[in-house]
């Protein structure tokens, strides 16, 4: 984590937890009602400030405030540090206010177990910002996250009573900017506070709030089968060390991956592409049953390392057809992900 962010931090806790404004009463966890966001720049916090309707939106310089207190003196709002005063620029961005008496839910949980299924869940979250919710993650009795293509579902840590809600968690958004990186260097419980529009996660190094999605999520659950017809077994590390072997010969825009049941004891995985030629690699892998199928392999890819960061070492993935989804799993199912295969004429009935 980089200094400053760490700097941002200790501001941040400052702020919310009593820091003493000249001219009014020091109250933790009112005195700053605002939500504090940082923009893109490492040396600036956007912090939204309301005490008693006074409300200011102001640029923070973090380099100048380590040791400095936050001063409003009702006309304007500086960081006072010894004999020195550094006026903070009023913002022309706006952010909503955080909503501290109407909080509808509280639960904690270990910040290393949230950012465990965080981290699970991630690749699967759309790219694109225009698409509000998936580009989000779903929090609900599981931490969700699916572009379309994917689905990548872990247990959720936290208790999240009846209110389910989704965050926004695209590259450009503060769930990877900051949160992450917040619940890294957080060495204990995270508490969850949920509100209306926000949700807060506090921890002893200070809290950051996120405003949530708007619209509704997909309902996920029905596409995950409830039985199988074709189910085998394989290593990730093994999967993402032949992956590896022959992607250099997959066609650039489709990607596409191969996947043979050679025999019941391995996996023939290939690629090839008119202008860069063929490649094939062979997999060990415990098979009952399974028909030829093919994927994208970025997304098995991304499937196999999340699964190997959990350290597991066997995984158990199931289809009901070459155009069905493919559940990946780890045995007691706590962590899920579904591949959609990609049709592909050798696979029509005209072809067979």
């Amino acid at each position: 984590m980089k200094t400053k962010t760490k700097n941002q931090i200790e501001l941040l806790n400052k702020a919310y937890k009593g820091t003493q404004l000249k001219g009014l009463p020091a109250r933790p966890m009112e005195l700053s009602k605002g939500q504090a966001r940082f923009s893109d720049l490492d040396n600036e916090i956007i912090l939204y400030l309301d005490y008693q309707g006074q409300n200011s939106l102001v640029n923070i310089p973090a380099n100048k405030c380590k040791d400095g207190d936050i001063v409003n003196d009702n006309d304007n709002i500086f960081i006072e540090s010894g004999n020195s005063k550094i006026p903070l620029q009023k913002s022309s961005q706006e952010l909503p206010l955080r909503e501290f008496l109407n909080c509808l839910h509280q639960t904690k949980c270990k910040a290393s177990d949230l950012l465990q299924a965080i981290n699970f869940v991630l690749p699967a979250v759309s790219k694109y910002d225009y698409n509000n919710i998936l580009g989000s993650i779903h929090f609900d009795t599981d931490i969700v996250a699916t572009d379309g293509n994917r689905l990548h579902i872990a247990p959720n840590p936290f208790d999240l009573g009846k209110f389910s809600f989704d965050l926004p968690a695209t590259k450009s958004h503060l769930l990877t900017k900051f949160l992450i990186p917040f619940l890294k260097a957080s060495n204990d419980d995270v508490t969850i506070s949920i509100f209306k529009e926000n949700v807060e996660f506090s921890s002893d190094l200070g809290s950051v709030s996120l405003r949530k999605s708007s619209g509704t999520y997909p309902n996920y659950k029905f596409l995950i089968p409830t039985k199988y017809k074709h189910e085998l077994y394989v290593n990730p590390v093994n999967m993402i060390n032949g992956i590896n072997s022959v992607k250099h010969t997959a066609n650039e825009i489709t990607n596409l991956l191969k996947i043979h049941a050679s025999d019941f004891k391995s996996l023939e995985l290939s690629t090839s592409a008119v202008d860069l030629g063929q490649s094939s690699a062979t997999v060990a892998s415990d098979i009952v049953t399974f028909d030829d199928i093919y994927f994208n392999y970025h997304y098995l890819l991304d499937a196999f390392n999340v699964f190997k960061s959990l350290k597991y070492d066997h995984l158990k993935w199931v289809n009901n057809g070459h155009l069905t989804p493919n559940v990946i799993s780890s045995n007691d199912n706590d962590f899920m992900i579904l591949v959609m295969p990609i049709k592909h004429e050798a696979l029509s009935p005209a072809a067979k």
